[in-house]
């Protein structure tokens, strides 16, 4: 990294990283992927996706259970994810160098036990479904919806139209965006980035999520 570094800047470049933020990397013994301090050091720009916490696709699967964001089931980025993700990196690159990602995606699973991976459905071409489609959620049947005060995110039960499970989303929506962003301008970040899952849904649904961004954004002066 050093070497790439000082290359890229003879050039007028600069270094950028994109690093998550996984249990492994806080047990004990720890598992590294890569050197948190060598990544400070070198790097002109280090991007904290914070919209890695939960892999909905692989809830319970055996083939992936080897990735490090497999091992359950919740939201993209929790509020208190954040808070110990930014903590961490925060030990090893400065304020001015770090970029926080943040999710404009949700995860959707099944809550029947039989079913332990992500849902994948009729809506979603076979692939994995990170957000309910309107014709999925069964009308004659109500979304039921609370705040989760610990996860600082919408959390809603529906029932799918095509194939009758009960399925539970965690709402990565304008809401949560500020609680986010709120926790960014108390650790000093000035840099924010974010994470689209494109769809047929996706740029409507998200509207609110763009906008919160950027509204914070030319307020605050940030990136």
């Amino acid at each position: 990294m050093k070497y790439a570094a000082e290359r890229l800047h003879k050039e007028g470049l600069k270094l950028a990283m994109a690093v998550g933020f996984y249990p492994p990397m806080v047990e004990k013994p720890r598992v590294w992927w890569y050197d948190p301090a060598t990544i400070g050091t070198y790097c002109d720009n280090v991007r904290v996706m914070l919209y890695d916490e939960y892999w909905a696709g692989g809830k319970m699967s055996s083939e992936l259970a080897g990735r490090p964001d497999s091992y359950g089931m919740g939201p993209t980025c929790s509020y208190p994810f954040a808070v110990e993700a930014m903590d961490f990196w925060m030990k090893f690159a400065l304020p001015e160098k770090l970029t926080i990602n943040i999710p404009a995606y949700s995860n959707v699973y099944y809550l029947d036990p039989q079913y332990n991976e992500g849902v994948k459905d009729a809506y979603s071409g076979g692939g994995q479904s990170y957000y309910p489609k309107p014709l999925d959620i069964d009308e004659n049947k109500p979304a039921h919806k609370y705040w989760s005060w610990i996860d600082r995110i919408w959390v809603y039960t529906y029932s799918g139209n095509v194939d009758g499970r009960l399925k539970i989303f965690y709402a990565s929506d304008e809401t949560s965006t500020h609680h986010l962003l709120k926790l960014i301008d108390k650790k000093g970040i000035t840099s924010v980035g974010m994470w689209y899952y494109q769809g047929i849904y996706s740029k409507k649904q998200w509207k609110e999520v763009d906008e919160a961004v950027l509204n914070w954004s030319v307020s605050k002066k940030h990136k």
